[in-house]
């Protein structure tokens, strides 16, 4: 069973882990918030920037967020070519790629979407569950600047 666990921006924005919660300060008002592990009260969020845990780490033990960028490496294949009888005559080199996508909850699963090649060709990965998604590291998040691969692009 995977642990069930959010994260969220507070409003200086730190991210803040733990329960989520929505406290009703009124009939017309409520607050989004995280409550952290062996916190007294609960931590007001950016409803935007919300997500939950999807119980998957990358290949760096790293766990992945809804709203997590991932460098995915699809390794270079070598698919065989069969004759018409059966017998494998030659091997056709697929080029491997290097991808960056973001994780979203859809269609009742956690998805990885596609957003850019930074290597090599598309590979047209769009709404592929994540649990089958392999060679990931989690290199930032939709709700940060992505230092580190802006300077990859």
């Amino acid at each position: 069973m995977r642990e069930i666990k959010f994260r969220g921006k507070d409003i200086n924005g730190e991210w803040v882990y733990g329960h989520y919660v929505v406290l009703e300060e009124s009939t017309s008002l409520a607050t989004p918030c995280i409550w952290q592990y062996g916190a007294r009260r609960a931590t007001p969020v950016k409803p935007e920037t919300v997500g939950q845990y999807t119980g998957i780490k990358d290949s760096n033990g790293i766990e992945v967020y809804e709203g997590d960028i991932l460098r995915v490496t699809i390794p270079e294949e070598h698919e065989p070519i069969y004759d018409y009888t059966g017998w494998i005559t030659d091997y056709d080199i697929k080029d491997g790629s290097i991808q960056l996508g973001a994780v979203s909850f859809k269609h009742g699963m956690f998805e990885y979407d596609e957003l850019r090649v930074l290597e090599g060709s598309s590979e047209g990965m769009y709404n592929i569950p994540l649990c089958i998604v392999e060679n990931t590291e989690v290199v930032g998040n939709i709700h940060d600047e992505l230092e580190s691969t802006k300077e990859e692009l």
